[in-house]
């Protein structure tokens, strides 16, 4: 009997699948300090339709725009408006039982609803229901994030803050995996030179630093 009901547990387990666990997002904007925008920006970003002309460059600079010492600028003769910079990174709680250690944001609402009762069952199990029960284990959240997810993300938060154009790099997972799953990614908010709208973007190669990608102007 009680191997039929760890069977229909499992069964249920892998209905259920892995739960997705929204990442953790930072954001500021440049120029005059502007705290109300930018919690906005970060409260409101997820319900933004993202706007499709959104044009994301990884690891790569769009001509007009030099990354030196540090430092991220317009160059001469262009008239592109740096707008702010992001980080977009997995939460340190997610792939372990530690999600249950508060009501974590799920990306699916009725992930949430079928999770958030089993962290009051973590506590109440003084957190043996978290460690020992396989119901509890696809609330756990992936250990990394998805790309695809993460660009969304990313997208997303251009369009929040006005900006039509994305400089960013991915940040390895330290624990490896597939080439699809990233610890985050981080970069600079930029609206693109209206006389380069409609064009080919010429760009160049070059690889933001874990430095450099969370500098300012």
């Amino acid at each position: 009997m009680n191997d039929r009901k760890w069977m229909v547990a499992l069964a249920l387990v892998s209905t259920v699948g892995c739960a997705r666990i929204e990442p953790r997002v930072s954001y500021s904007s440049f120029g005059e300090a502007s705290l109300d925008h930018d919690e906005e920006v970060m409260e409101s970003y997820r319900e933004v339709s993202t706007n499709e002309a959104v044009k994301v460059l990884i690891d790569t600079l769009p001509v007009g725009i030099n990354l030196e010492d540090g430092a991220i600028k317009v160059e001469e003769g262009y008239g592109h408006r740096l707008v702010g910079k992001f980080t977009v990174s997995a939460r340190s709680e997610q792939g372990s039982f530690l999600a249950l250690f508060g009501f974590a944001d799920y990306e699916k609402s009725g992930l949430s609803a079928y999770c958030g009762p089993q962290t009051v069952l973590n506590y109440a199990t003084l957190f043996l229901w978290g460690t020992l029960v396989p119901l509890s284990y696809p609330c756990w959240g992936d250990a990394s994030l998805d790309k695809k997810h993460v660009l969304e993300r990313v997208k997303q938060i251009a369009t929040a803050s006005g900006g039509d154009l994305v400089i960013m790099g991915f940040m390895a997972n330290p624990m490896g995996g597939s080439s699809r799953e990233v610890w985050g990614a981080s970069g600079f908010v930029l609206e693109l030179d209206p006389r380069l709208n409609g064009q080919p973007l010429e760009t160049r190669p070059r690889k933001l630093t874990s430095s450099e990608d969370r500098t300012s102007i």
